[in-house]
């Protein structure tokens, strides 16, 4: 499996998936299309999200992950090699 957060208009691979011991999604984190990093909290903490509106603060984002993260299959690869 792959997850991916959806922002900005944008689908992004995820490189760290972190839960609370209840399984509820506590942050994620990703690098976007100019290779800067991100982490996404859960905006269990917060009232609003502010993602979609904060891309370039300094301080932590907040995003309902539940919301914004989804999960695909990996696709197997393809061998060049035929038998």
């Amino acid at each position: 499996m792959r997850a991916y957060i959806r922002l900005w208009g944008n689908d992004y691979l995820l490189t760290q998936v972190d839960w609370h011991g209840n399984g509820e999604l506590s942050s994620v984190a990703f690098r976007d299309e100019n290779n800067k990093f991100y982490v996404i909290l859960n905006m269990h903490s917060v009232l609003t999200s502010d993602a979609e509106t904060n891309r370039y603060s300094d301080y932590p984002i907040h995003a309902d992950l539940e919301e914004v993260v989804f999960w695909t299959e990996k696709k197997p690869t393809v061998s060049s090699e035929q038998d």
